[in-house]
Order: C-alpha cells, then structure tokens, then sequence
C-alpha cells in the first residue's frame, strides 16, 4: 500500500439491516483520487475490504451540494461490526476491523469452540480469598451443563490461596496459585481465559472504610489507588469472554468503577449491573453489587437471576449440634461498654441472636476480635451469657459449603467468609453464565 494519507477511526452506519460506510469530505476523498463520478471496486480479504478507483469498477463516488465528494457503500462482508479503521492511500481506501472489534470476534471464537470440542471454559480470579465467588460461580455453570477449570487464582494473602487448594473443589492440581498484590501481577503471563471473576479490595470504598481511614473518595487509599487500572490490564490481555465483578454497593458510584465501565464498553463488552439482596438468598442480610460484562453478541438477562427456595427460615437450622462449653462467655464486659455508648451517644449496641431469628446482620470479616456489635447468639438457660457463630455457622448463615474454611483457624475463617458474595446467588449466576454461553 502507498503511503497513507490519513487514518481515521470509523463508525459505520446501517441501513436496511446491513452496515453502511459513509465518507465526506473534499480534501481528504480528492487527494486520494476518489473525486465525484470516479468509479471504484470494492474486493473483501478476511477482515479487511478495499475500495479501489477502476474504470470498469461497480461502484461510483457520488456528491453533496456543493460538490462535496460522498462514498455511501454498503459492507455486508465485514458482518455486524459496529467500530472500523478506515486508511485513505492514492488510488485506494481499505476498511479493516477496529482491534476492539477484531478481539470480541475472537472471544466467542475462542469460546464457542472450546464448547464444540467439549472443552472446560477457563476461568481466572482475582482477589481469590478462599474461592467462595469461583466455586459457587463454577457449581452454578456445571447445573448448566457447562464445565470449568479454574486456571487460576490470585491474592495477596498466600494463607487463603493454600487454604482454597485443600479445600475448594474448583480448585485442581494444574491451578495456579498466585501470591500477589493485583498491582503487581504480569497481565501476559496468565494466559487467556473465557470467564473471569473478580472481587477488588472494597474496604475504602464502604461508608465505614472512608469514614474510618479519613477519605473522601476511595481511590484515596493508596492500597487501591490503581486496582482499577491493574484489573483493566489483566481483562485486556486475558480477552475473558464473560467478566464477573463483585463488590460493596458504594463501590458503584466510585470512580473506579467509571472508569471501569467506559473501557469495557470500548472493548466490546455489554455491561449489566444488579444490587443482590443478600437476605432474599440467605440468612445474612449482606447487600452487595455486581457487574456481569459479556462479549457482544452473548446475551444474558439478570433479571432472571431470582432467589431459589433452599433459603433456611431460622437460625436454628444452621447451628451447630454440639459446640465447647469454651466458646460461651458472659456478656457482662459488653454490658458495661454499651451503656456508655449509650451514654456518649454514639448509639453503638449490641446484636443477640437466637435460634428463631429469621435474619442475622452482616457478620464482617473481623468477626472473630468479637467487637461490642458484632452478633452474637445468646445462652439458651443462662442469661447473661453468649457466644460466636463457629466458622462453621458463619459459613452456613451466608449459604456457602463449610467445607471452604475446613481446617484454618477460626480468625482466618471468618475473614474469608466475612468478605465473601452471597454464595446461593452466585451459584445462580453461574447458571445464568452457562445457558448464556451454551445458547
């Protein structure tokens, strides 16, 4: 090709169900020879077609008031691309795929022929903890009859990576295990994946977060200053075809999440947003948001996403049978502290919990300092006296398998389950993912 004149960046139109090229402009269209009346061929290459000047071409450069050169051609070739890169040269105007465009193409490729050869889609986490998001999404996609490897896993705390590799069933020996601060993390040597979920850091983000570090925003803190940033580069080089991000209802007004949004809209991706109450999907009243993008051309409806029947009605499902007489202590201390709170003014009280209870607070990941409002369930005879939840509990209070946090320490159970998503509803997200993905 001759060196080029310009290159613009180019939307096409439609018209009559088809795409539509429409190019003015006297300076630009007359340097390279398409002037009123000339005639062109048109000839397609892969994802790319040429607009030649030719005597004997089809197809003829027509004019505007004022003679004004107009090219008004229907590309049916190209198929429904929104986005081209048009490149003018002397005797010739070629249209090519905008990469964006060419990338998605190659998404559902990748993906639809993975499913053909009857292949697991790949699936990446960031901000792991211990799976609870990846293994109900993956529990979900096999309900669908959609497999799923997860391939791998990155955190910043190795303790809830190796946890996940004993315990969490989406995990197989061939996951990677990736111990890392996502700011750090080599976008290019993960590999492309078809799903990828994420839950970034949310503490700065939530009401108490800002309120308690002193921020006005939450890209204030500097330990999430640039996940944002570092989560768009990994979703550019990985190309998932879905993308599943999860995170504290504030977080969707952050700019953050602005800046997420434009991108993923410029590659191609549809976005869906939905705010999960977590009390219509189990026993924890926890509310949480999430954002499902997927490649042009998937379709998904969240509004389909409705809690199932499998909800416990009370408490007393979910305790345990037996527990130590150890982990019951009187609530004397607490007593004291709240009514001088109360005093104060400040209005911090305590949450009791007993086996009828059809709901119980947010249970956060420091569950286990045993805050003065941190629930607690109180003695069935003795009054004055109460306890915890055991992991065991907090896991099933949340709807999430026990077996995650079997064996770790109660301080790192409850921190896993304490920044988890509201497990019943992921499982039922994963189900929507795979009837997308297969339809």
């Amino acid at each position: 090709m001759a060196n080029p004149i310009v290159t613009r960046y180019h939307r096409l139109g439609t018209h009559r169900g088809a795409r539509r090229l429409y190019l003015q402009g006297r300076e630009v269209l007359c340097e390279a020879g398409f002037k009123q009346g000339v005639r062109y061929q048109a000839r397609t290459s892969g994802d790319t077609v040429t607009l030649r000047l030719s005597p004997a071409g089809a197809h003829r450069v027509s004019q505007k008031p004022g003679g004004v050169p107009v090219i008004d051609h229907v590309i049916r070739s190209l198929g429904d691309v929104d986005r081209v890169i048009v490149t003018f040269s002397k005797s010739a105007i070629t249209v090519s795929l905008h990469p964006t465009e060419a990338a998605a193409r190659a998404r559902l490729a990748r993906l639809n022929g993975r499913l053909a050869a009857g292949q697991p889609l790949r699936l990446g986490s960031l901000s792991h903890g211990g799976g609870v998001a990846t293994e109900a999404l993956s529990r979900g996609l096999k309900a669908a009859g959609v497999a799923s490897h997860l391939d791998f896993a990155v955190d910043i705390d190795e303790d809830y990576l190796l946890q996940a590799r004993a315990n969490n069933p989406a995990w197989s020996r061939s996951t990677r295990a990736i111990a890392a601060d996502l700011g750090e993390v080599a976008p290019s040597l993960l590999g492309q994946t078809e799903i990828l979920e994420a839950g970034l850091p949310c503490v700065a983000a939530s009401r108490a977060g800002k309120s308690k570090k002193g921020l006005a925003f939450a890209e204030q803190d500097p330990q999430v200053t640039d996940l944002a940033n570092a989560f768009l580069e990994i979703v550019r080089e990985v190309q998932p075809a879905v993308i599943v991000l999860e995170n504290v209802t504030e977080y969707a007004d952050s700019a953050s999440a602005l800046q997420i949004r434009a991108r993923l809209s410029r590659w191609g991706y549809d976005l869906h947003e939905r705010t999960i109450e977590g009390g219509d999907w189990a026993l924890e009243n926890r509310r949480r948001w999430v954002l499902i993008a997927v490649t042009s051309g998937l379709a998904i409806d969240l509004d389909a996403l409705v809690p199932t029947s499998d909800r416990p009605a009370t408490l007393g499902e979910v305790l345990d049978r037996r527990v130590s007489p150890d982990r019951w202590g009187t609530t004397a201390g607490k007593d004291a502290k709240e009514a001088r709170d109360l005093a104060k003014g400040n209005g911090f009280k305590q949450q009791w919990l007993t086996p009828a209870s059809t709901s119980v607070p947010v249970l956060r990941r420091g569950y286990q300092k045993n805050g003065s409002t941190d629930p607690r369930l109180v003695h069935p005879t003795r009054p004055g006296v109460s306890r915890l939840l055991t992991p065991a509990e907090h896991a099933r209070v949340k709807g999430i398998p026990a077996q995650l946090v079997r064996g770790c320490s109660d301080k790192v159970a409850h921190q896993i389950l304490g920044q988890s998503v509201i497990a019943p509803a992921f499982a039922s997200l994963g189900a929507l993912i795979g009837k997308a993905v297969a339809a």
